[in-house]
């Protein structure tokens, strides 16, 4: 059945509103994880889901159960142009509060449509609002009329909906990311002409060419309150609970009086609130400080609501610790916000619940988890969130990666967050309560999961007393790969900084190369890093073979490797160990050996050359030995081997520079090669090569140490071959 208006309202807000408590029923949920990815909805589930026109497997009306994008789990239902999906209550809700919550997801330049049904009684249908999700990401609301209020929504993420329907006060509110977007009379319909007073379902429907709109996480919930006059409701001005100018009747609530704090309103707890021996409702903000509510009623904290727990015990299911103390049924969304705002050391204590909206960390004195939490927003405004055996993890999935914003605070322990695709992922971990050593990831390639966790102390597996007194814990459940930043603080430096190496530990603790390392801003960081483990920087002081550089160039059809060793004890000989990315068998093996010099406190200079190469990444390591047996890895060279037809001269890099940078050049064939740098005034102040070189790719560095910071000229002669090109020294 062709549709003028469809109702697309109640999605993703209700989701935060879903609580199980004394008074509250469960109508209907699903996540739709239970289903086959790809295959329709209806037609799996005909008896829960129906279309418009009762005909599952549809081709046009049944829509299609999808694991491209999910808020939570696996799947959501995907909803495109002409399908036409139902979910029926059953019998009409005709009385107390009904709440229809779901996420929703809408890619760039996409749209979506839904609406909620106050009768479906085919042929005979009457709508109770519907909500248009343009593709520019507006949207408009028939509710108590056509287009009776407009609003905003975010593309290419998951966003809440809510529609609430008080059958008993004939209301109906519709909200949009936690935001009351409209309010009207339920029975004036969605075009004011009058309406059924009760809900019997939901429609989604593809409307236009446009709509792609992904569900998930669906729940309708039922709340009866009992005589709905008789609840003392906040104001939306709030004030302090023992204040009469808080509350709509003007005056304090008695002790057996349902209460309602409503959204929109903060209400803060001045004193002890005792004897509350009646529902108290939560949908507003209830500012606990270090107060308590005590009392024989039910405790309700809704969807979308806030409370601020200020008790060093936080908040707990039963027992009589914490900010709430009602013996009755506690009941707390995960879909509220949760804000730790107390004075001393606080834990969340075991009613926070394990999947929640939004966490606040507020207290300088430090929160610790009772249990692992997972989030879609963590702020940490002040004070370190300690998660102890535990962890907090940021997001849900790869398209619900979350959000995490830090002013003040940082995590002590176990981090995870979700990643797609993206930069500027900052970790802020620490490995003791005064100490910040955030890990940022940037140009990450892939989704998944990351772990990170500083931890304090030197790594067990240090190679010796000169190593960093702290380590980081790198997992990697998904990602490909991304650049890493590890930030360091003064503090933990033993030794000569200025000599550090980066080292990896997943089974033997190996120095990882290459790196770059600023002792200024006490960064470390390395780019295209594709695996990962433990993390950490420290000197070596046990190597009998000082290794000062070693490097890879394309020389004509083969690759060679040159390295030079500071001094030699005991010195055998090296292994020559290569890896071929991106076969099928991925392993090092060994393709050569070299010999040793013995024992040699003057430079040693070796090379090797690997002829069986064809076009491809590789990477190569040198395995040394003592004539006693023992061995030790180099740092990793990699080299991406190309079939070399022309000269070129590469952009030195990094740009800007300070004092040093790389330049870059291949040549095709045997030649005599000169690089000169000029100021910009024709200076010569440098040359850099000037000798005959191999074919193949090679890079000379070029220290500015003693030159003033400016733009200047590099310029390559090779045969009849010249480019110039610029460069910026910043000092």
């Amino acid at each position: 059945m062709k549709k003028v208006y469809i109702i697309y309202a109640g999605f993703i807000l209700a989701i935060f509103f879903s609580t199980i408590a004394i008074g509250q029923v469960v109508v209907f949920e699903d996540n739709f994880d239970s289903y086959i990815a790809g295959q329709q909805l209806s037609c799996q589930s005909s008896t829960v889901w129906q279309t418009w026109t009762n005909n599952p497997c549809s081709v046009t009306e049944d829509a299609y159960v999808s694991n491209a994008f999910s808020f939570s789990g696996d799947n959501s239902l995907k909803i495109v142009q002409n399908n036409d999906i139902v979910k029926e209550i059953g019998t009409p809700i005709s009385s107390g509060i009904a709440e229809i919550n779901f996420q929703v997801f809408i890619p760039t330049g996409k749209s979506g449509y839904f609406n909620s049904l106050a009768s479906f009684a085919p042929p005979n249908y009457a709508w109770a609002m519907q909500v248009f999700l343009n593709a520019t990401g507006t949207g408009t609301i028939d509710a108590g009329g056509t287009s009776a209020a407009t609003f905003s929504y975010p593309h290419n993420q998951w966003f809440p909906i809510k529609i609430v329907a008080d059958l008993t006060a004939d209301s109906g509110k519709f909200y949009l990311n936690g935001n009351l977007i409209r309010k009207w009379k339920w029975s004036t319909g969605s075009f004011g002409t009058g309406n059924d007073k009760r809900l019997d379902g939901n429609d989604f429907y593809g409307y236009v060419a446009t709509d792609e709109m992904y569900i998930d996480d669906y729940n309708i919930v039922q709340t009866t309150t009992g005589n709905n006059n008789n609840v003392f409701r906040s104001k939306i001005t709030g004030g302090n609970w023992n204040s009469n100018s808080t509350w709509v009747n003007n005056s304090v609530p008695g002790n057996n009086r349902e209460v309602e704090i409503v959204a929109g309103s903060i209400v803060t707890l001045t004193s002890n609130v005792n004897n509350r021996n009646a529902n108290t409702i939560v949908n507003g903000n209830l500012n606990c400080g270090n107060f308590s509510m005590s009392g024989t009623g039910n405790f309700i904290l809704g969807g979308g609501a806030t409370i601020q727990v200020g008790s060093a015990n936080g908040i707990s299911n039963t027992g009589a610790t914490g900010n709430v103390l009602m013996s009755g049924s506690r009941s707390y969304s995960q879909y509220a916000n949760y804000i730790y705002n107390g004075t001393t050391a606080q834990i969340t204590g075991n009613a926070l619940p394990t999947n929640v909206k939004s966490l606040t960390i507020n207290n300088t004195a430090g929160v610790t988890l009772s249990s692992n939490v997972a989030v879609s927003s963590l702020n940490l405004t002040n004070g370190n969130l300690i998660t102890g055996s535990n962890s907090i993890s940021v997001g849900t999935s790869v398209t619900n990666v979350g959000i995490l914003t830090s002013t003040n605070g940082k995590v002590l322990g176990n981090l995870n967050r979700w990643l797609s695709n993206s930069s500027a992922n900052v970790f802020p971990v620490g490995p003791t309560s005064t100490e910040y050593a955030p890990v940022i990831l940037n140009n990450v390639v892939g989704s998944g999961k990351f772990y990170v966790s500083a931890v304090d102390g030197a790594h067990p597996n240090s190679l010796s007393t000169n190593f960093l007194q702290m380590y980081w814990k790198l997992t990697n459940a998904g990602i490909t790969s991304a650049d890493v930043e590890f930030h360091y603080l003064d503090s933990d430096v033993i030794g000569d900084e200025g000599s550090y190496e980066l080292y990896r530990y997943n089974g033997t603790m190996l120095p990882y190369s290459p790196f770059n390392l600023n002792t200024s801003t006490n960064i470390a960081s390395v780019s295209g890093l594709s695996s990962f483990s433990d993390w950490t920087l420290g000197i070596d002081g046990n190597v009998p073979v000082e290794l000062s550089s070693f490097n890879v160039n394309a020389i004509g059809k083969g690759i060679k490797l040159t390295w030079q060793t500071k001094t030699e004890i005991n010195n055998y000989g090296f292994d020559i160990e290569r890896y071929v990315q991106g076969t099928e068998h991925q392993k090092w093996e060994k393709i050569g050996f070299v010999n040793g010099n013995g024992n040699s406190n003057s430079p040693k200079n070796y090379s090797f050359v690997d002829n069986k190469v064809a076009a491809g990444k590789y990477s190569y390591r040198l395995k040394q030995f003592d004539n006693d047996g023992q061995f030790e890895y180099s740092p990793i060279v990699e080299i991406e081997n190309k079939v070399l037809s022309q000269f070129s001269l590469a952009q030195n890099y990094p740009n800007p520079f300070n004092p040093t940078t790389k330049i870059g050049y291949s040549i095709p064939e045997a030649n005599f090669v000169k690089i000169t740098v000029y100021n910009l005034i024709g200076e010569k102040v440098a040359i850099l090569v000037n000798e005959e070189k191999d074919a193949g790719y090679h890079n000379v560095e070029f220290n500015a140490s003693n030159l003033n910071s400016g733009v200047y000229l590099y310029r390559i002669e090779a045969g009849s071959y010249t480019q110039t090109l610029k460069m910026t020294l910043l000092k």
